[in-house]
């Protein structure tokens, strides 16, 4: 899972790719969840609902519909958890240029009816919703939660937050250790805490000792 953490220099300009340079393909799994992708778009977007509470599994390149002799199959199937009644999501990814051409627009929005009308919900994500103003820390998150646990540590970091109802992580690690090595050894799994949605931190601003956490609602 180390592979899904981008460098700095690929960071930088996979804003920049488009649909016609966009021919990367491979296989993405995260516990029971994956398959083969077909973009990086699809790539991208994976790891955005990989961290998304509600979500129980989600799926590469399913469902498939058909109408006629045509077999339509979907980008992302999301699927929730059940105590929260939602219908499964079929994701759609498309570059922008492309969702902007009434053609191709007539075709995804008419693929997408046939799939509500197996029972899915549809939307159609672009690059602006799959680089939105979180993915720099849902991709850091994912790399968290995929490193070695310690649910010592994890748990008393758990009990920590709840009994203070909100800590910063520098005021956390100062608790936990005197040893300034043994702090910078264990911010990891601060942020393995988050990643698992064991409490809450404002994701909107950047992820660093100065970050509250909070206990979960």
């Amino acid at each position: 899972m180390r592979g899904y953490r981008l460098p700095a220099s690929v960071s930088r300009v996979r804003k920049r790719i488009t649909s016609k340079l966009d021919n990367i393909e491979g296989d993405a799994h995260h516990g029971d969840s994956g398959g083969k992708y077909l973009s990086q778009l699809e790539r991208d977007d994976f790891k955005n609902w990989i961290l998304n509470p509600d979500v129980e599994r989600i799926d590469l390149q399913q469902p498939v519909v058909k109408r006629g002799r045509s077999r339509f199959i979907g980008d992302l199937l999301i699927h929730f958890k059940n105590e929260l009644g939602r219908k499964r999501l079929v994701v759609q990814i498309k570059y922008q240029d492309e969702y902007n051409d009434p053609e191709v627009k007539a075709d995804v929005d008419g693929v997408g009816l046939l799939f509500q009308a197996a029972g899915y919900d549809f939307v159609v994500r672009t690059e602006a919703d799959v680089y939105g103003p979180d993915y720099d820390v849902l991709d850091f998150l994912l790399w968290a939660r995929v490193q070695p646990g310690d649910s010592t540590v994890e748990d008393w970091i758990v009990d920590q937050v709840n009994a203070a109802g909100e800590i910063t992580v520098r005021d956390l690690l100062a608790k936990l250790s005197e040893d300034r090595l043994v702090q910078l050894e264990s911010v990891y799994k601060v942020w393995r805490v988050v990643a698992f949605h064991r409490v809450v931190t404002l994701w909107r601003k950047p992820l660093n000792e100065d970050s509250v956490l909070k206990r979960k609602p």
